[in-house]
């Protein structure tokens, strides 16, 4: 996957957070939906909602026509927000592999989550599963002023992990997770978890495709 030497420069790795670490699809469709609901629109199906998740909720709600003014969109992300915190951790499951190897790769690496959600959704979540002192980063949408495939807060996570490009690792499930890292100058690596092929990640640009987080630490040797 990397060559030692690579794999030895490496000082840090961030991860995209739904799809790639948690599997929170369950509690963020069932919020979604009662947000439709609210504002008088039918349900629609877990597997119309499922590719949309990573991306940022206004331009969620944009699509699926729920709101047309900027303030009909804050209602419903803050309807949303409402609804999703009583689900957040009662219907989020790791991602397989992770609960092993995130702490192994904390052992070498410093970690940061780049996520598309409120960095403080993440980390509840993160600290329910046990995992949130391994992480010393979480930046959220609410952090930046470009939400990712734009670089900026991939940027922000290097600054506060003290890492140079160079030296770290992007990992997501998304092709916005890809080009995130690949527009910051880290390395990209791809992961099947979520809803995007393993050849759209490839074509996206991804130094690497993995299946599960754990074949992440094996290449890494940790």
């Amino acid at each position: 996957m990397f060559e030692s030497s690579i794999s030895q420069s490496l000082t840090a790795a961030l991860f995209d957070f739904d799809g790639t670490l948690v599997d929170a699809s369950r509690a963020i469709c069932e919020s979604f939906n009662a947000t439709l609901k609210g504002r008088g629109m039918p349900r629609l199906p877990d597997d119309a909602i499922r590719p949309m998740i990573g991306r940022p909720l206004r331009d969620m709600f944009r699509q699926v026509g729920a709101a047309s003014t900027e303030e009909d969109i804050d209602a419903c992300v803050a309807a949303y927000r409402e609804a999703f915190l009583p689900r957040s951790v009662a219907l989020s499951t790791l991602l397989p592999g992770v609960a092993d190897a995130v702490p192994r790769l904390a052992h070498r690496l410093r970690l940061g989550v780049v996520t598309n959600r409120m960095s403080d959704g993440a980390w509840r979540i993160l600290h329910a599963h046990g995992l949130g002192g391994h992480f010393a980063s979480v930046v959220g949408i609410e952090r930046v002023r470009l939400a990712k495939p734009d670089p900026e807060p991939v940027h922000l996570a290097l600054s506060e992990l003290g890492a140079a490009p160079r030296q770290a690792i992007m990992v997501g499930d998304t092709v916005d997770d890809v080009a995130a890292g690949l527009r910051a100058g880290v390395r990209a690596v791809g992961i099947t978890t979520g809803s995007t092929s393993r050849e759209a990640l490839s074509q996206a640009g991804a130094h690497a495709v993995v299946d599960r987080i754990d074949e992440l630490a094996a290449a890494l040797g940790v």
